[in-house]
């Protein structure tokens, strides 16, 4: 028998799908099916639509928040909005993606 998907451990994602994080925001995280044409502000704007949807008013306006690569083979990072995930990604597979306030 082959295993499935509920038998993989949690940290264990679908090739091509990355898992962002908003801990500051009130969607703590989302699936991201990665393209070749997704950009780190194309990410973004999916958390500020989920977030408007939701009538969160006190959201940090778009450009107060960055996508950040975090770990793998780089420290920290805020990526730009034309940054290609896919591209990234595969650069550094072993990071995480999460949105926070933009470092001032």
């Amino acid at each position: 028998r082959n295993k499935t998907d509920k038998n993989l451990p949690n940290s264990v994602t679908l090739q091509g799908v990355i898992r962002v994080q908003a801990p500051s925001l009130s969607k703590v995280s989302m699936a991201i099916q990665l393209t070749e044409e997704l950009k780190a502000g194309d990410i973004l704007a999916r958390f500020q639509q989920c977030l408007s949807q939701s009538r969160i008013t006190e959201s940090p306006h778009k450009e107060e928040v960055c996508l950040y690569e975090i770990g793998g083979n780089i420290g920290e990072r805020c990526l730009d909005d034309d940054t290609y995930m896919k591209d990234l990604y595969q650069l550094n597979p072993d990071a995480e993606w999460v949105i926070k306030p933009r470092c001032q």
